[in-house]
């Protein structure tokens, strides 16, 4: 099994309203979190724009040569950069978006030539207090 420590840790979750969610019992199931706060910052080097995945650790897995371990898969919850940092902690804003398309006037659709679209930030995937977190 891994022993990798990770570089740090989730300690909260930033609601849309700015709220800080500090215990996974309140983390709601159909929450979208585009920010969450690590257990780093300054300190330990973080600077502003500095980019991290979060992710936690899956199955252990083994090379089938050597039968050695191979460490445990990373389930990636995201990926996201440092908006403002701390001396001890950084907070984090998710950098993966998508295009959703725009409706005119009337939320009536556009004619295809006249499409239009909007990047909206995608957020985190299923992300908890104690997720591990590590720079890419």
């Amino acid at each position: 099994m891994s022993d990798d420590k990770p570089f740090a840790r989730v300690v909260a979750l930033v609601r849309s309203d700015g709220a800080l969610v500090t215990d996974n019992d309140a983390v709601g199931e159909h929450d979208d979190y585009t920010s969450l706060v690590i257990s780093t910052g300054q300190s330990n080097g973080v600077t502003f724009d500095m980019r991290f995945v979060i992710y936690a650790n899956g199955t252990e897995l083994f090379d089938p040569d050597t039968e050695l371990s191979l460490g445990n898969f990373e389930i990636v919850k995201g990926e996201g950069k440092v908006v403002h940092v701390m001396p001890n902690m950084s907070r984090i804003k998710t950098t993966r978006t998508r295009r959703q398309q725009r409706t005119a006037f009337g939320g009536r659709a556009t004619k295809p030539d006249e499409q239009k679209f909007n990047l909206v930030l995608v957020p985190f995937n299923g992300v908890m207090i104690g997720d591990a977190v590590r720079p890419i």
